[in-house]
This record gives structure tokens, sequence and C-alpha cells, in this order.
């Protein structure tokens, strides 16, 4: 099993700033292994304010599309895409191998806030977002899972943008994908 959680946070960004629904910093950052068709990338870009639904950090500040309307917790994975008739899922699963979903939070305490593009809710803004809530979760492991539904054959292709951060740990990522069979994933542990 390789280790690569050095290459793939940014540690030069801020960490979020602490509120009562964030846990102490943990003094270990978090390790990615299993990694598969995804391209890692520092975690912020540093180019102003913060842009709407891109999933990047643009302002560095260790939150992703927080003025937008994004959820937020100790953990935040968001994906996001511009190719407005393509179904890409973000799946993250926990600890105990649940699945988070939109409308429930499961038991270790992980919520999707919505499925995009199907729901009325993403507004032509194609974004998917996991986040922890209320509570402080298990982090190990977590297994993510970057998805397309019912995309038409070839010549599509769609590139997807993966941000968010584990605790105060920044992660940034890409890939393309390019069929229905295509799928990037990676295992987040301790």
């Amino acid at each position: 099993m390789t280790t690569v959680a050095a290459a793939f946070f940014h540690l030069s960004c801020a960490a979020p700033p602490s509120t009562s629904a964030i846990a102490p910093v943990q003094t270990r950052a978090p390790s990615v292994t299993h990694s598969h068709n995804l391209t890692f990338s520092t975690g912020c870009v540093r180019s102003g304010l913060e842009q709407c639904f891109n999933a990047i950090d643009d302002d560095c500040n260790g939150h992703v599309d927080e003025q937008c309307g994004a959820p937020d917790g100790l953990i935040q994975l968001i994906i996001a895409w511009d190719a407005a008739p393509i179904d890409v899922d973000l799946d993250v699963t926990d600890a105990n191998g649940e699945l988070a979903r939109s409308g429930s939070v499961t038991q270790l305490g992980y919520i999707k806030d919505r499925d995009c593009p199907i729901s009325a809710a993403c507004g032509d803004q194609n974004t998917e977002t996991v986040t922890s809530v209320d509570r402080i979760p298990t982090r190990s492991p977590l297994s993510v899972a970057i998805r397309v539904k019912g995309m038409q054959p070839d010549p599509w292709q769609v590139r997807v943008q993966l941000g968010g951060h584990l605790g105060p740990w920044p992660i940034s990522a890409w890939t393309f994908l390019v069929n229905s069979n295509d799928r990037a994933e990676f295992e987040i542990s301790e």
C-alpha cells in the first residue's frame, strides 16, 4: 500500500477557521491510497476571490466554494464539472460501508447535498458535495469514487474537478471520464 499524503496535500493554505462544529486540529495528515485515474494538485490556487461552482479553493483559505452555498464541515469533498447533460456522481462510502446520500446522514455523520444534474436544486450548476455534520466523523477509511451515470458513447468526455478538505488539510484533484464504465477513485486513511 503506497502512502502519498504529502504530495497531495498543500499545507501552506490556511486551515479552516475554528468553529464549534470543527474538531481540534489533528497532528497527522491523512493518507491517500489506492488512487486510480486522478491527478492530484496543490490544495488551492491563489487567484483572488472565490469563484463559485469550480471545486477549487481560489482564495486559499482552506474552504472550497464557501460563498456559493456549498455545505462545509470538518470533512468536505466537492466535485464540479461543466458538461451540463452529463450525470457525474460523487460516491463517498464511510468506514461502516455506508454510502453518503442526499437527505439522510450516515451513522458516522456524512451526507451528500444533492444529485446533479437531476435535482432541481442544481440550477444548471453541476456540483455535488459530501460533508461531515455536527460531530467529529470517523475518517478512516473513507472510500471516494467519481463516476458517470448514463453517458452517451464517444466522443463524450468530461473533466471533473475534486476539491475540499480533510480537517485542516486541503485536497485537490481532477480526472477525465470518457464513458459510463469509467471512474476515478481513492481511499483516505489516517
